[in-house]
């Protein structure tokens, strides 16, 4: 009988404080990408959340994206610590012909009319020769 309520007891402690709510961990994000050296839009650039890979977006003609905010759900247990959510929110970008970017997302804010550029990646490509 001890052993049952020394379960109960461990049980209470570990979920009876466990709070959960679901809100915005990263804000709205919007605004450009473009090439760094030309300046020019980065059209079809693939936008997502690190955390969440799945939801991509895809920059417009003029290089312009709409990356509403990332919602999830938390929880606070009394014992058990959850996971941090707060730390190493990253934006990915990916474009073809530029290397992959990673910019750091701000937290529960929006991050209005950002302007993101992408490198081209200039890796030497083989070039056919006349013999």
């Amino acid at each position: 009988m001890n052993a049952i309520r020394l379960s109960l007891l461990v049980l209470t402690l570990v979920c009876g404080g466990c709070v959960a709510w679901r809100s915005d961990v990263a804000g709205h994000v919007w605004g450009r990408v473009l090439d760094q050296n030309t300046h020019q839009p980065v059209a079809r650039a693939r936008l997502y959340d690190q955390r969440d890979p799945s939801n991509v977006i895809v920059s417009a003609a003029d290089g312009s994206f709409d990356l509403p905010n990332v919602m999830a759900w938390h929880h606070v247990p009394m014992v058990v610590r959850g996971p941090d959510l707060t730390h190493n929110h990253f934006l990915i970008i990916e474009a073809p012909g530029y290397h992959a970017a990673a910019e750091y997302m701000p937290i529960e804010t929006d991050w209005p009319n950002r302007t993101i550029y992408l490198t081209p990646d200039t890796a030497a490509k083989p070039t056919v020769t006349a013999h």
